[in-house]
Formats: structure tokens, C-alpha cells, sequence
């Protein structure tokens, strides 16, 4: 019976954007290293209005959350539950982070 592997979640406006893209790649790539599966979750894909975040927050082993995809009343609510979260290219008047250069992604903890 092969072991369940734990799941790094993947959460993103619009997957298919070039920046998205790339960052979803990096992800994949450093997730497979540690024998993570990646889920990406794209809650606004090509003109259609965003929806709710689908993946089960519970069961993750660590979040990851791209371009202001959500509101951080909600990232809120992810920490509070425990969950390890990181946030790439996201502004928040609660955590300014500096401009971002088209060749480096800027990725803190929380």
C-alpha cells in the first residue's frame, strides 16, 4: 500500500497567466523534492467571476497563495487554523511588501 503523500495547496487567480505559470512550476518542482503533491486551486480563469477557494484547508499539509487571490480576511482565517501558508506577490496594507521586479518573485513566511 503506497503512503499517502501530503498535499501543498496552490491557490491563484488565473493559472494560466504567464507569472502564475512560472511560480506554479517553481512550486511543483520543489514540492516533488520533498514528496509533496501540488494542488492548484485557479479561483478567476479567463473572464469568468471568481468563486470560492475549493480546496479542503483542513487537509493540507501547507498553503500557498499567489497575486492577491484572496482577501486577507481569509489568509487570516487559514493561519488561524494552523495551516503553514505562504503568499507570493501579495500586497496587503497590513504587510506592504516591496515592488516586485519582472525577474524575482518576492515570497515571505507568515
Amino acid at each position: 500500500m503506497a503512503l499517502k503523500r501530503p498535499i501543498l495547496g496552490v491557490i491563484t487567480n488565473f493559472q494560466h497567466g504567464v507569472f502564475q505559470r512560472a511560480v506554479i512550476q517553481g512550486i511543483k518542482q520543489i514540492a516533488d523534492l520533498h514528496s509533496f503533491e501540488v494542488i492548484v486551486d485557479s479561483i478567476a480563469d479567463h473572464d469568468a467571476p471568481p468563486r470560492p477557494v475549493s480546496l479542503d484547508i483542513a487537509h493540507l499539509g501547507g498553503l500557498v497563495v499567489i497575486s492577491n487571490a484572496i482577501p486577507d480576511e481569509q489568509i487570516r482565517g487559514y493561519q488561524a487554523v494552523g495551516v503553514p501558508l505562504t503568499l507570493i506577490s501579495h500586497q496587503s496594507p497590513a504587510r506592504p511588501s516591496p515592488p516586485s521586479s519582472p525577474t524575482m518573485v518576492r515570497a515571505w513566511r507568515v
